[in-house]
């Protein structure tokens, strides 16, 4: 599984909200002792994917998608731009 650290800072901040710190500890923990074990994998976010997720706001700006969601597109852009095909690609938010 693939997490996008801004989804992480997303999960981060729903779950102080909702169900306090301990919780929110608790789940951040789990996703990085799980991160270390190879079972997800945290990719950098550097200013190539923040710019695509930019380009995907300004483009469907009527969606009023946050960072986070644009920047799930990153994927599908990159495969395409190297010449795979991209439409069974599955992104989970």
């Amino acid at each position: 599984m693939v997490i996008s650290p801004l989804v992480l800072t997303e999960v981060d901040r729903l779950a102080k909200a909702r169900f306090g710190s301990q919780a929110r500890t608790a789940i951040i923990d789990f996703v990085l002792d799980q991160a270390g074990q190879s079972r997800f994998q945290i990719p950098e976010t550097g200013l190539e994917v923040l710019g695509t997720a930019r380009m995907v706001q300004r483009q469907y700006a009527r969606l009023d998608l946050d960072l986070a969601d644009a920047k799930a597109t990153w994927p599908g852009h990159r495969l395409r731009r190297i010449g795979v095909p991209s439409e069974g690609l599955m992104v989970l938010d």
